[in-house]
């Protein structure tokens, strides 16, 4: 598992910035007094579309392993199954290496300023809690955790098409034990929210497995034109399907009250970006406009650290400060120096740390 580096798609670093700024930007309109009900749920369509990327990412050299990989980690062969566990190993510690250091900076600064009391802090260290914002903590966790379980499972699979299949099957499986309808909101049980990391699993895999032989060194060269042109045009259908789902959207157009339907489609959110990643791949303008964008690819960047402090950062000024303008203003701006000097002094020098006790 740990010696094929898969290629990063540069993309959807931009994509993760446009995740987390939906989710900033929905949380900023909430604190404003009257229009809490007109963006209800909204932040959920960005953490969606984060879950996908964690499932994409972190499932992505399970995908693309090849037979002679897949063999030598069959259960039959010892030494593979040691080097396996390893691998595994290595890879949940690298995991908590990337969460938790800036994780327990936030915390203790939310006991400092009275977000959480001590108690509170602890079970959220201890991911047994997940206050506010928090909730997606002990769902990723989890999910990391049952991951090398689910790369046992691809080891008996010689084929990529056979473990595409199989997610496809688990999701269907778990969406049928843990019915969206009955999830309660912010659940930090895995469950719940399982068909949607895999998603990112069959979502990799029809990325990964696409036929590169047949494309010049754009992409493009031997795909016809006609199709890409309908992927661009795809994607932005969906963004504007998105716009339009927005409670006070949907209202000022259709005249349908503003309610919280949002908060539990999740299934349909994420198979709706789903396809909008899949079009992006294969579109002819956004992909490259996303490529070369300097701004989302940066929130991209401190995207883990801007999702720490903001809600908690928004909730605080609300304390004291009654100027909304000047209140959304505050939150966007000290957020995002927050997080820029979380990423720069926590999670930089943990990353390097990671890459020198695991190379």
């Amino acid at each position: 598992m740990e010696n094929r580096k898969p290629k990063r798609r540069v993309w959807l670093d931009s994509v993760r910035g446009l995740a987390i700024l939906i989710v900033l930007t929905v949380h900023i309109i909430q604190a404003v007094p009257g229009y809490h009900d007109s963006v209800s749920g909204c932040g959920k369509i960005g953490v969606w579309l984060l879950f996908l990327l964690t499932g994409f990412f972190t499932l992505r050299p399970y995908m693309i392993k090849g037979e002679e990989d897949t063999k030598r980690l069959k259960a039959e062969s010892l030494a593979g199954m040691r080097q396996y566990v390893c691998s595994s190993l290595k890879f949940y510690l690298k995991r908590i290496i990337r969460i938790y250091p800036a994780f327990s900076v936030v915390l203790v600064l939310s006991v400092f300023i009275g977000y959480i009391d001590v108690p509170e802090a602890l079970k959220n260290f201890l991911l047994v809690e997940g206050k506010g914002h928090f909730w997606t903590l002990p769902v990723e966790m989890k999910f990391y955790l049952m991951t090398p379980v689910i790369g046992t499972a691809f080891s008996v699979l010689k084929k990529k098409k056979q473990r595409g299949i199989l997610l496809v099957l688990s999701c269907l499986v778990f969406s049928f034990l843990f019915f969206y309808k009955n999830c309660p909101e912010n659940s930090i049980q895995l469950g719940w929210y399982l068909p949607v990391l895999l998603l990112g699993g069959v979502l990799n895999y029809l990325i990964c497995n696409e036929d590169e032989s047949i494309k010049g060194d754009n992409g493009l060269d031997r795909i016809d034109v006609k199709k890409t042109y309908v992927y661009d045009a795809a994607a932005i259908l969906i963004l504007i399907g998105f716009f339009l789902m927005v409670p006070g959207v949907r209202y000022a157009v259709f005249g349908i009250p503003a309610s919280r339907y949002l908060s539990d489609k999740y299934l349909y959110l994420s198979l709706l970006w789903m396809i909008f990643l899949i079009s992006l791949d294969r579109s002819r303008y956004m992909r490259p406009l996303l490529e070369k964008s300097r701004i989302l690819p940066f929130f991209g960047k401190i995207s883990y650290s801007l999702y720490l402090v903001h809600y908690i950062v928004i909730q605080h000024l609300g304390l004291f400060m009654e100027n909304q303008k000047l209140k959304s203003a505050m939150a966007f701006i000290i957020s995002l120096i927050l997080s820029i000097v979380l990423e720069m002094t926590v999670e930089r020098p943990v990353m390097r740390l990671s890459k020198k006790l695991f190379s």
